[in-house]
């Protein structure tokens, strides 16, 4: 599973990746990002793939 986080701090990402491994042992793939700008990167660059 993929996921991207848009939240201000790592951490929490973080956690949650660690608390849904821990809970349901699948491996999460995972990228932050900050800005609204790099959201719509990643989605269109995932769109393309």
């Amino acid at each position: 599973m993929k996921v991207l986080f848009a939240v201000s701090n790592e951490s929490i990402s973080d956690s949650i990746v660690k608390k849904y491994q821990k809970d349901y042992k699948e491996i999460i793939s995972y990228k932050n990002v900050y800005y609204f700008n790099a959201i719509q990167k990643e989605i269109r660059k995932r769109q393309n793939v």
